[in-house]
């Protein structure tokens, strides 16, 4: 874009304010202190291979830098994953992040509690019938069930994976994520449209300028972020309609 911000840009921006809202989820500087001799808050990230997949892991890195103790679970041969993921995944290496690549390798919530989960499996770009290779598939659907019965909350990046990014149903009434929150990264997403479906909504800004806005033809788009960088949505509900 002639505009800015570019892929690389964007996935560091949105990984950074999906930390933000992490730690805040977490318990901000009443849990997470240097000099806290208490256990580290334990984060475990679902990593899709694409674009999503590199914003979660953007998003371990900052929190393994905040003093989480961070595991990411990448979807995908090591030989097919896409550049950007490939990327994340090498220097997030350097913070002592944990990266495993099966759901036996991800903690049992009874001998080894999680205190959250990041879903940045498919996001809003991608459902589970995009996915082409049988075992990233199955691995997918056991990830989201693993996520589902635990008993630590869910933040989904951009969408719930599972749920269609435009209807903002789910694609499959058994495989899809159920968030607490969900954080949109750079611009409100049409399929948030249930609380039943996305949870609490929220919008991390990724550097996407004004000027971009006005090209694509979003002329009453207005910058909400005065001095933030996270704020709170709140869903619209049409007259003679209820949400869900």
């Amino acid at each position: 874009l002639e505009t800015g911000p570019n892929d690389d840009q964007m996935i560091e921006n949105g990984g950074r304010g999906a930390s933000m809202m992490c730690l805040q989820a977490l318990g901000g500087s009443r849990r997470i202190q240097p000099n806290n001799h208490n256990a580290a808050p334990q984060v475990v990230i679902l990593a899709g291979n694409n674009k999503t997949g590199a914003y979660g892991l953007a998003t371990a890195r900052h929190l393994a830098n905040h003093g989480c103790f961070v595991i990411v679970c990448v979807v995908g041969k090591e030989k097919d994953l896409q550049k950007n993921v490939t990327f994340q995944q090498k220097i997030l290496r350097h913070t002592g992040g944990k990266i495993v690549k099966t759901v036996k390798d991800l903690p049992q919530q009874f001998t080894n509690p999680v205190d959250l989960i990041v879903d940045a499996l498919l996001g809003y770009q991608f459902t589970l019938r995009d996915i082409v290779d049988v075992n990233d598939k199955h691995l997918i659907c056991d990830l989201m069930d693993w996520a589902n019965t635990n008993k630590a909350p869910v933040l989904s990046l951009d969408m719930p994976s599972g749920v269609n990014g435009s209807s903002g149903n789910p694609v499959n009434s058994a495989h899809y994520i159920h968030p607490k929150w969900t954080l949109c990264l750079g611009a409100p997403k049409s399929g948030c449209k249930s609380r039943t479906v996305t949870g609490e909504l929220f919008l991390a800004d990724i550097g996407i300028p004004r000027a971009c806005w006005k090209r694509i033809g979003v002329k009453e788009w207005g910058m909400p972020w005065g001095s933030e960088y996270l704020i709170g949505l709140e869903y619209y509900v049409m007259k003679h309609t209820k949400e869900t």
